[in-house]
């Protein structure tokens, strides 16, 4: 019993040094530290979660060799369909996961960014899952080459969690809702990419473009518009620099 244990030794660090970050960082308003230290998190628990799937896998395949029983799947027909297959849903997992930076750069903007972010985990695991395991379980292909296999099924988590991740941030941010206020904000920090505001007592990191960032110095005021998106998230956009 020990030894079908110890495999999953090192998934079960990665998932409790991923918890552990998180709850390090919940309390760091400062995103540039918060937000990297966060999605490093997320990805060790994701990577627990998915060598944990793995060896599972494994140590089931293991026993239906023992039993002399047949495999549950057999492998796709072809190696040109086995191709095809695998380097589209690879080449699209590719395209998810470096649209990462632009879907974040409107997360930036959004006031509560970490229930945001929290939901969308949340959302995303759930659906990764069970995906997965729908996959796993009633539509799996076997490839010849049995890294492609492993690669697909971690895809196969990857695709609906990151689809949830860009479609919640594009929908929230291109269907807003007709509830719109202007504050007033001061600038408290200056630069090309970032600029920090100050307004209602908080102050937060917002990246508004360089245009606009390099137009305004630090102790200017800024009009911001906040807009709450479809999905109640609130955010600001289109601010306008107050001439004194």
């Amino acid at each position: 019993m020990k030894e079908k244990l110890y495999p999953y030794l090192i998934p079960l660090i990665f998932i409790a040094i991923g918890a552990g970050g998180l709850a390090l960082v919940w309390n760091i308003e400062t995103k540039w530290i918060s937000m990297p230290l966060g999605l490093l998190s997320i990805l060790l628990i994701l990577l627990g979660l998915m060598f944990a799937s793995n060896i599972a896998e494994s140590q089931y395949n293991e026993a239906l060799e023992a039993n002399k029983e047949n495999h549950e799947y057999d492998s796709f027909p072809g190696i040109r369909k086995q191709k095809i297959i695998y380097y589209f849903v690879t080449t699209l997992t590719t395209i998810l996961v470096m649209s990462i930076t632009l879907s974040g750069s409107k997360v930036e903007n959004y006031l509560n960014w970490k229930k945001f972010i929290f939901d969308v985990i949340v959302a995303g695991s759930t659906a990764g899952v069970v995906f997965c395991w729908i996959y796993t379980k009633k539509g799996r292909i076997k490839f010849d080459n049995i890294k492609w296999d492993d690669h697909i099924r971690i895809a196969m988590f990857l695709i609906p969690f990151l689809v949830i991740f860009h479609s919640s941030v594009w929908y929230n941010y291109l269907k807003p809702s007709p509830v719109i206020r202007t504050t007033k904000a001061v600038v408290t920090d200056e630069g090309r990419k970032y600029i920090h505001l100050k307004f209602e007592g908080e102050e937060q990191r917002f990246s508004f473009g360089y245009p606009f960032n390099e137009s305004v110095k630090k102790g200017d005021s800024v009009l911001l518009t906040l807009i709450t998106g479809a999905l109640k998230y609130m955010y600001a956009d289109n601010p306008l620099k107050i001439n004194k």
